[in-house]
């Protein structure tokens, strides 16, 4: 593409299996062909998530325990072996605000929030404890909205 003539890049699900200096590159080249107050949206799996609550999951279908359509939605059978650069949504911004990037809005989904009490649950929490430490340990994916500025 040529400099400056894309409005948004998109990444779903892919920035966890770059290194990160194919990250960098990836980054400058999105900050490349972007024009100016273009969008760059990355979405990732939440670090904690992928390595340990994914697998306890897994864990229990196997065993065919109780489960949620969560499992049967996301095929949680498939292993996702190459998940090498996972990062929390700030790390993750924090690399890309290095990259030029200015910070447009961040979406982190907590497991299970979909349900009422859970969600309630996290509403009270988040006035009780720092909400780094719930996206670190309760959050499945996060979503990205960056700006080239």
């Amino acid at each position: 593409f040529a400099d400056s003539s894309v409005d948004v890049v998109l990444s779903t699900f892919m920035v966890d299996h770059m290194y990160d200096w194919e990250l960098a590159a990836f980054y400058r080249e999105a900050l490349r062909i972007l024009r100016p107050e273009g969008q760059c949206i990355v979405q990732s799996d939440a670090a904690f998530f992928d390595k340990y609550i994914h697998p306890f999951l897994r864990l229990i279908r196997q065993h065919h325990w109780r489960t949620s359509s969560f499992l049967e939605k996301w095929n949680a059978d498939v292993r996702a072996r190459d998940h090498h650069n996972l990062k929390t949504a700030r790390a993750a911004r924090a690399m890309m605000e290095c990259h030029g990037f200015e910070f447009l809005g961040m979406e982190v989904p907590l497991l299970f929030s979909n349900r009422a009490p859970v969600a309630a649950l996290y509403e009270v929490a988040s006035g009780l404890v720092p909400m780094s430490l719930v996206e670190r340990f309760l959050a499945t994916s996060y979503t990205l909205v960056m700006v080239k500025p």
